[in-house]
């Protein structure tokens, strides 16, 4: 049974929210009133140093770092892509956990603003990672490695909803790389044609998200490419070789069934990978004020730090 506060929250995104995901000539106009970044709240502020990244577009990296009174965990590192179906910017709840993420792994946090839709397609992100994990894990502004004398060694990508697919996209790009110890996704878009048999049945019961309105925002991201292409839709992806990985989602969440396929094509591809389902819960409920998001934004945290510290 799903506490009160979820079944408020269900009700809150089904008025509110979901009308504006509801068909196709609305998920079209989301593409011309894709929501600004938002600015890092006041307890995270004096701790952001936002750099530019050596890419076309003017995209640039906000590194995190955690409080004063945090013991740090030198040598590593989080890489956060936040969602917001391709078309907005970081968001509040975002920043939220970004904040909570330094303060529990004693690690900075970075956080790379990359180019949405329209304007931007998913045929950058690679060349977008490259120069996110040369700024991690090269010198910081003045000179210093993070973590003061000690270079980046162990870094975690993590990210959600559209950004949990561009997290699971940058491992599969850095696949091999012995830095890379971990993999967090919270509800991911891991396949942007949106075909499988299973959102049907979900469909109905999600308070959020429609595949009519997501459909053009899926589309415009994949840009020339065919929805099913793997650098787009990771879940078409190889997934061997892979470091450990673990998924978030509530099941009333049209993202829900495509979970459960990457389990089972991660298992047969021998790659480690472990599902946290939130019965009833909706999509990306880490991030929003419930018990379950809670309970499961705990499970997380301890988990980003158990990776990191190996």
């Amino acid at each position: 049974m799903t506490s009160w506060a979820n079944r408020g929250v269900v009700t809150y995104l089904r008025l509110v929210l979901h009308p504006a995901m509801a068909t196709r000539t609305r998920g079209l106009r989301l593409l011309t009133r894709g929501k600004a970044p938002a600015s890092p709240p006041g307890r995270l502020r004096a701790r952001v140093r936002r750099r530019a990244l050596p890419v076309p577009g003017r995209h640039v990296l906000d590194r995190v770092r955690p409080s004063p009174t945090t013991v740090t965990m030198p040598g590593t590192a989080v890489v956060y892509f936040h969602g917001g179906a391709f078309v907005h910017g970081i968001a509040r709840q975002h920043w939220d956990l970004v904040g909570d993420l330094a303060d529990a792994t004693g690690a900075p946090v970075y956080v790379p603003h990359y180019g949405r839709a329209p304007q931007h397609t998913g045929e950058e992100i690679f060349a977008l990672v490259d120069a996110v994990v040369e700024q991690v894990t090269g010198r910081d502004g003045d000179g210093h490695r993070d973590g003061g004398d000690r270079a980046v060694v162990r870094i975690h990508l993590a990210g959600d909803s559209a950004g949990g697919a561009i997290a699971l996209l940058a491992a599969q790009h850095l696949r091999g790389d012995p830095r890379l110890v971990g993999v967090t996704l919270i509800s991911p878009a891991l396949d942007l044609s949106q075909s499988n048999p299973g959102i049907a049945e979900v469909e109905p019961s999600d308070p959020w998200l429609s595949r009519a309105g997501t459909a053009p925002l899926m589309e415009a991201w994949a840009g020339d490419r065919d929805l099913q292409d793997p650098r787009v839709s990771p879940l078409f992806a190889d997934l061997s070789g892979l470091p450990p990985i673990h998924v978030y989602s509530g099941t009333r969440d049209i993202c829900w069934p495509d979970v459960a396929v990457l389990q089972r094509r991660c298992q047969e591809a021998g790659t480690d990978i472990t599902v946290h389902a939130a019965k009833g819960s909706p999509h990306v409920h880490v991030l929003l004020p419930t018990p379950e998001g809670r309970r499961d934004r705990g499970v997380l945290l301890a988990g980003v730090t158990a990776s990191l510290r190996g």
